[in-house]
């Protein structure tokens, strides 16, 4: 049994997740509030977001036909929905109708994703600190103290992830897209690059 930490009158001499054991780490034995697939999991959801978030930076450049350093400080300090709102202004004026459909569709794939990536980076423990018990993972929203139960199955962990980074290369492919369809000044240079169907809508966990 792995020695873990129990500060606070916090009791987690019982943690010893099987996966951890062969670890010659002794800082990754003593945090084993979650099973090591679904701290991975869960730091690709952060990671892929990330990503997600700077391909839809790279699209507002695209759709704006701006450089980045200029697009950065315009919308560094916009939330994701005016930046969204922002794309949909200009791309009714630029964008053909199946590439502004694109952008439409990218924008309710970010959404779903929006929401079950905060349903992750916002829950706390609050259920078995057993291994052989669900985690208990629940998200908190609102003034009203009244906690959530959120999916903590592997794999739908890992679903979510997956979608994350999905909807993240796509954002990017359209933007590319529209990038290179545009020479200098704003000029169309050429027909923007074809686009494969829709990906599929991500799933939301509420």
């Amino acid at each position: 049994m792995a020695k873990v930490r129990s500060e606070y009158g916090l009791d987690r001499s019982q943690i010893d997740w099987p996966e951890v054991s062969g670890f010659g780490d002794d800082w990754i034995r003593t945090h084993q509030e979650l099973p090591p697939a679904h701290l991975h999991a869960l730091g690709c959801i952060t990671i892929y977001w990330n990503s997600c978030e700077h391909a839809l930076f790279g699209l507002f450049c695209s759709v704006a036909r701006m450089p980045e350093k200029l697009g950065r400080i315009l919308v560094h300090d916009m939330d994701s929905a005016r930046i969204w709102q922002r794309i949909n202004d200009i791309g009714e004026t630029i964008l053909d109708a199946d590439m502004f459909a694109h952008t439409q569709h990218a924008r309710k794939m970010f959404d779903v994703c929006k929401t079950n990536r905060n349903s992750y980076a916002h829950a706390i423990l609050g259920g078995s600190d057993t291994p052989d018990k669900a985690l208990g993972l629940k998200f908190q929203k609102g003034k009203v103290f009244d906690p959530k139960s959120v999916d903590d199955n592997l794999a739908t962990i890992r679903r979510v992830a997956d979608e994350i980074e999905m909807t993240g290369r796509y954002i990017s492919t359209i933007g590319i897209s529209i990038k290179f369809s545009h020479g200098s000044g704003g000029r169309p240079r050429s027909e923007p690059a074809p686009l494969l169907g829709k990906p599929k809508m991500p799933k939301s966990l509420r």
